[in-house]
């Protein structure tokens, strides 16, 4: 069984795109739209259009912060006629159960399903196979 950061590491991915930040941004966030659970939902934090950087953040039961990661954008330049897009999985909570304080499982993570629903979308979403 893979351990928690390995699942979360998984996330991460790289993929060639054609569209414009302002449409990988839409794109993200219809997907943390659809991402999002009953009880934990995908919030914008920050974007950056000159760097091309897009910040979210998971929160559970609407208050409690789990987990945050960001997408990136590089457009095209003078060698490749497409722009990339990368999803870099960042900070989250772990818990773990225990009984008299000794743990008796594996550690798990709130934020886990919706960095891995949300990366999943997102690659389907922007991808040059996607679009075509």
């Amino acid at each position: 069984m893979a351990k928690i950061d390995d699942k979360f590491a998984a996330t991460l991915f790289t993929v060639g795109t054609n569209l414009s930040f302002e449409q990988v941004l839409a794109a993200a966030d219809d997907v943390a739209e659809r991402s999002a659970g009953l009880i934990t939902k995908i919030h914008r934090d920050e974007t950056d259009a000159e760097e091309g950087f897009i910040a979210f953040h998971v929160k559970k039961g609407g208050f409690a912060k789990v987990g945050a990661f960001a997408v990136t954008y590089a457009p095209p330049d003078d060698t490749t006629d497409t722009g990339t897009v990368t999803f870099l999985p960042g900070t989250y909570l772990t818990s773990r159960a225990t009984v008299l304080l000794i743990p008796i499982g594996p550690a798990d993570s709130a934020a886990l399903k919706p960095f891995q629903t949300f990366s999943r979308l997102l690659k389907q979403s922007v991808s040059d196979e996607a679009a075509a």
